[in-house]
């Protein structure tokens, strides 16, 4: 999304680039930008929103940059797994 590249570089600011050129939060924001589907209905490449996470679906489950126990980086959430998830269909 190029109207968000450059305008913030804190947590703070992106909440502000957020009310200003987006939707105010960021599942709104990507209402506005995509078309929400229902989680069930994800397919490999789809965003999903769950359990405070963002991340890309991969068909069986999620991937996204968060924590598992004591690692950081990327985490691996089976579909089974998903914490009242949101989805927009990308392509």
């Amino acid at each position: 999304m190029p109207e968000f590249r450059g305008r913030y570089s804190t947590a703070i600011g992106a909440e502000r680039a957020l009310r200003r050129y987006g939707g105010g939060t960021l599942d709104a924001t990507l209402d506005d930008k995509f078309t929400p589907v229902t989680a069930s209905l994800a397919r490999r490449g789809d965003i999903i929103m769950s359990g405070g996470l963002l991340g890309i679906c991969l068909g069986l489950h999620l991937v996204a940059v968060g924590q598992e126990g004591e690692r950081e980086g990327l985490i691996r959430i089976a579909r089974s797994a998903w914490d009242q998830p949101l989805a927009w269909r990308v392509g």
